[in-house]
């Protein structure tokens, strides 16, 4: 909302055109966020905002933790309405819903975005998505040599970084990926 607040004096900076349909994935959160998000994504010059009008539960993802299968039938159905409405991006507000989401990025034919990072992207400042990188990888083993060399740095207990990686990163996954519900499958499969 401070950004949305001050659109006049953001409005000079997005000089650089960001030629994608993006959608949003919206909570109704706190008053207004949702609005003041659509408002500044508006504001980005190339780009076409898509309402996929979904519903509005909860104040973000995390907090329909005590209703998983609800919150999958949400996080389907936002990822469902992306699709059909051909965006490029699914651009969402709240950290706690990207690292719900953004792994999903593999199966879907979009990109899973902070919608920050439009707006950054329009403004000619980018930084990777470490979390997404390494999210999508599904493979704690891959993951840890990845970060391997933070772990040295730090001194960090090997199994315990394995820990975290296994519950916090991979099984923060609501929604089990299509790829992997397909391996699962194919490994199950008589032959």
């Amino acid at each position: 909302m401070y950004l949305a607040s001050r659109l006049d004096r953001l409005r000079p900076l997005l000089r650089r055109p960001v030629y994608k349909r993006v959608g949003l994935h919206e909570h109704p959160g706190l008053a207004g966020v949702s609005e003041a998000a659509t408002r500044l994504l508006r504001a980005i010059p190339g780009l076409e905002y898509v309402d996929l009008a979904q519903p509005q539960v909860g104040y973000m993802c995390n907090m329909l933790q005590p209703l998983p299968a609800f919150k999958r039938d949400v996080h389907r159905g936002i990822l469902e309405a992306a699709a059909a409405a051909k965006v490029d991006a699914l651009a969402g507000v709240y950290h706690a819903c990207h690292r719900e989401l953004c792994s999903h990025e593999t199966d879907w034919p979009f990109e899973v975005v902070n919608f920050l990072e439009l707006i950054g992207e329009s403004m000619g400042i980018r930084r990777e998505d470490t979390f997404k990188r390494l999210k999508k990888m599904q493979d704690a083993d891959a993951i840890l040599a990845e970060v391997m060399d933070l772990v040295e740095q730090h001194g960090l207990a090997l199994e315990e970084v394995r820990a975290v990686i296994e519950k916090d990163l991979l099984g923060e996954q609501p929604l089990p990926l299509r790829s992997a519900r397909v391996d699962r499958d194919a490994a199950s499969a008589p032959g």
